[in-house]
């Protein structure tokens, strides 16, 4: 299966740590920027900026895309005095309403949702997975609920606001609820029925468009693929890509298995993204359908033995082990952020993620009793 990965990132003033406000010249030469295949496009607001990958069939391709790309973006930005930083919200943010970038869309989006628009500081990592037809896609959407909120747990990498820890690992996903259509998918009974109902929702005053859809998975109207969206952006290229294997694997498990029934409790569905995204990897997460609290650890346990066959399948058993056991033991981007923090303050996360843009992947970090095996 084929895969995609977008990677939104915040361009930074290094020496406030703070989003980097742009003038118009200044904007158009970073959008120049190129690499790894991918082109820079712009985002929701004017301090933000989106790429994507060629379409992939292997890790070690979408690796190469990605850091060529940071790469380029990073040093774009730094000839402007600037630094990019795959932060899923910044450290701090200045006071007033945020300026969003040109264009009539975001104008509309903006009028539809002042108060929201005006604070949306945030980034996530969205990944596109190739399906041969909407029924398949509807059949990974279904098995994907019960293990999104882990994902989001995994990933979470947005623990600060306003120069404050908020408490929470992915402050992204709590921000990101507010807007129209959160949270897990409902159940399909097939693509007719997705299509369908997502006809119902168009048809509504305040549905400018399907993209206004933000379920943490859905189908995209633009390309053949299932694009998950429950992942905050990344600090590394080489951690986008481990969430990208993982979908991919499971994926390949919603194919190769029976059908999931529609078997998850709606108030489950509702709480299991917030419990994910309130404690991250140092907790509980709770456990679809079930709802069992069961330490975050052994979810991660499950989730690697379950889409076993598949990594190794397509060869991804072994990088997916060392990148898990690396997240396990040196922990998530939410985790190293606030230990930075605690020591060095928004100033010194800002720092850290700059490096972190195109870091090499780091050796495997041993702790007793936590990294899962291959």
């Amino acid at each position: 299966m084929r895969f995609g990965i977008e990677e939104e990132f915040f361009v930074i003033d290094p020496a406030t740590g703070r989003p980097a406000a742009l003038d118009t010249a200044d904007r158009e030469a970073m959008l120049q920027a190129t690499g790894g295949g991918s082109a820079t496009v712009p985002e929701w607001l004017q301090c933000q900026v989106e790429s994507a990958t060629p379409i992939c069939s292997t890790g070690p391709e979408a690796l190469a895309s990605l850091t060529g790309y940071r790469r380029a973006l990073g040093e774009a930005v730094a000839r402007l005095g600037l630094s990019a930083a795959a932060l899923a919200t910044p450290p701090d943010v200045p006071s007033g309403e945020a300026p969003i970038s040109p264009g009539s869309r975001y104008r509309e989006i903006h009028d539809l949702v002042p108060g929201l628009a005006a604070e949306q500081y945030i980034s996530g990592l969205h990944v596109h997975l190739e399906i041969p037809h909407r029924d398949a896609g509807v059949r990974i959407l279904n098995y994907l609920r019960q293990w999104l909120p882990t994902l989001t747990a995994l990933a979470a990498n947005s623990p600060l606001w306003r120069g404050r820890d908020t408490g929470f690992a992915s402050w992204r996903t709590i921000r990101y609820r507010q807007w129209l259509l959160q949270g897990l998918p409902p159940h399909f009974h097939d693509g007719r029925d997705y299509d369908a109902r997502l006809g119902r929702l168009l048809a509504l005053p305040e549905m400018l468009d399907a993209n206004l859809i933000g379920w943490s998975a859905r189908l995209s109207e633009r390309y053949p693929t299932v694009e998950v969206r429950a992942l905050d952006t990344q600090l590394r290229a080489d951690e986008s890509v481990l969430f990208a294997l993982i979908l991919r694997a499971l994926a390949a498990e919603a194919l190769h298995g029976p059908p999931v029934p529609d078997d998850i409790a709606p108030e489950l569905a509702d709480i299991a993204p917030w419990h994910a995204s309130r404690y991250g990897l140092t907790g509980s997460l709770i456990s679809l359908p079930s709802g069992a609290v069961v330490p975050a650890e052994a979810v991660v346990h499950t989730l690697l033995e379950t889409i076993r066959p598949h990594l190794e399948a397509s060869g991804d058993a072994e990088d997916v082990a060392r990148g898990l056991t690396h997240l396990l033991a040196a922990g998530n981007g939410a985790q190293r952020q606030r230990g930075l923090f605690a020591t060095g303050g928004t100033a010194a996360v800002a720092e850290h993620a700059a490096r972190e843009l195109t870091a090499a992947r780091p050796a495997t970090t041993a702790a007793s009793g936590t990294a899962p095996h291959p």
